[in-house]
């Protein structure tokens, strides 16, 4: 009897080894997933905030825009807008900049010298 008995229990013991080795490799196997899964999280986290102050910065070069342009359409409806001959130009990338993009005679106003060029 108490041979049957302590075979019973070996097998018992011997069962819940197994048992409880398999509830350590599907903790291991949790924790491995729960680790990637914040990892994942924590990289969503940064690519939104990326794309936030994107968005932020976009709305904002949006506005600065939107300014430009209204103020474009008030010197224009108001007749300010200077003409090329008007206009002072420092060097030829002034010129390029205003937009004029044609062959042609421009005058420049160069520092340092009183009177200007073509």
């Amino acid at each position: 009897l108490c041979s049957i008995l302590e075979t019973r229990v070996r097998q018992m013991e011997t069962k819940h080894l197994k048992e409880l080795e398999d509830i350590r490799t599907e903790k291991d196997h949790l924790q491995q997933l729960v680790s990637h899964q914040s990892n994942t999280i924590e990289g969503l986290e940064k690519s939104l905030h990326v794309a936030s102050s994107n968005a932020s910065l976009l709305q904002q070069q949006q506005l600065q825009l939107l300014e430009s342009v209204q103020n474009l359409v008030s010197l224009v409806s108001e007749g300010k807008v200077l003409k090329k001959e008007d206009r002072l130009f420092h060097d030829c990338m002034d010129i390029l900049r205003s937009g004029f993009n044609f062959s042609g005679v421009y005058t420049l106003h160069i520092n340092n010298l009183t009177e200007p060029k073509k």
